[in-house]
């Protein structure tokens, strides 16, 4: 697996614990906080990709599951 395909696997304190540590150890190097900020704006566009019809007939189907779902109290 390559790093750029490992990096979106790993959570955000060890992104940046893997870049610190690749770059010497020791007190006095600090982790970068990109891939916190980076994280809030990925996402999304495999969804953005699929025709209007068929996002239209999932959130459709989730409001048939929640509505179904509902005397549950998980929503």
């Amino acid at each position: 697996m390559s790093k750029k395909e490992a990096a979106p696997r790993l959570g955000d304190g060890q992104r940046r614990d893997a870049r610190r540590k690749e770059s010497g150890y020791g007190p006095g190097k600090s982790g970068s906080h990109a891939p916190s900020r980076k994280g809030s704006h990925l996402g999304g566009e495999a969804s953005a990709n699929r025709p209007k019809a068929e996002r239209s007939a999932s959130a459709r189907q989730a409001a048939e599951t929640r509505k179904r779902n509902e005397h549950h109290g998980f929503h």
